[in-house]
């Protein structure tokens, strides 16, 4: 944030900007490195000599899964400011884009307190602990459901204010815009929890088809709907994807069939510890 905020006083060049952005979490991921590695858990150090090729074949096939997630979700997202510029022109890009930029502060807030049931997850499907992830799963999405509606509630209602004086009266987004992406907030909070619970157990093949359908569905409504509806309407036909290709289907997944599988799982386990 400091060398965004010098870089922007100074009016720096588009290549500044970006070597800001992407330089500044790239160092960060290096001091990480360092400290797990040299100073903290040096018996976790990668040897060379320790390269298993079944190992690597098996997290390359899982990376493979998770890149393909990664361009689903900007396919989505990242196609939006196109098909907005291609329809509506550049004047209608500036508008999305500070909304958009607003609500990925509420993003991120959800999934700084959303990573962390990932390794937990993992840890109580390994001990076959359902009551555990149960409860886990109910409270994470009451906590994001509560940290998100709070501040979306605000921008609901001074979004336009903020934006105004932000951009210094430079964008005028509408409150309809605005209201697509308080609800879109919401519905991603919602997810991430159940998200990190299919991380967890590897299920990952649902979750890229389940992003490859909202990144398509996003792009076909958008090229079809946005000449109808106006930049008002972008948020919504995001939030319509959002809801029918992913938070539905992996809710009725997880509680109809996921859940209940692991249930047995767990039954048949306490059946034969006891024999």
């Amino acid at each position: 944030m400091i060398m965004l905020y010098i870089a922007a006083i100074h009016s720096a060049r588009i290549p500044y900007l970006v070597s800001i952005m992407s330089g500044a979490p790239l160092m960060a991921m290096i001091g990480n490195a360092i400290s797990l590695y040299w100073l903290r858990r040096p018996d976790l150090r990668p040897n060379p000599l320790m390269f298993r090729p079944t190992v690597a074949l098996l997290m390359l096939r899982r990376g493979v899964m998770f890149f393909g997630n990664g361009i689903a979700s900007a396919m989505a997202y990242d196609s939006q400011l196109i098909i907005i510029a291609h329809l509506l022109g550049p004047a209608a890009v500036g508008v999305y884009a500070v909304v958009q930029r607003l609500f990925s502060i509420l993003s991120q807030l959800v999934n700084y307190t959303t990573l962390p049931l990932w390794p937990a997850f993992s840890e109580a499907l390994a001990i076959k602990d359902i009551a555990w992830i149960r409860r886990a799963l109910n409270r994470g999405l009451i906590l994001n459901t509560l940290l998100i509606s709070i501040p979306a509630i605000g921008f609901a209602l001074f979004g336009q204010q903020i934006i105004f004086r932000w951009t210094h009266g430079a964008i005028h987004p509408s409150h309809t815009l605005i209201l697509g992406f308080c609800f879109w907030a919401v519905l991603f909070g919602l997810n991430c929890p159940q998200s990190m619970i299919l991380n967890a157990a590897h299920v990952l093949t649902f979750q890229l088809l389940g992003s490859l359908s909202f990144g398509v569905a996003t792009v076909v409504g958008m090229l079809f709907l946005l000449p109808r509806l106006g930049l008002t309407g972008a948020s919504w036909i995001m939030v319509v994807a959002y809801l029918t290709c992913m938070v539905l289907p992996m809710t009725l997944y997880i509680r109809f069939r996921f859940l209940n599988v692991l249930s047995a799982e767990a039954v048949v386990v306490d059946l034969l510890q006891s024999r």
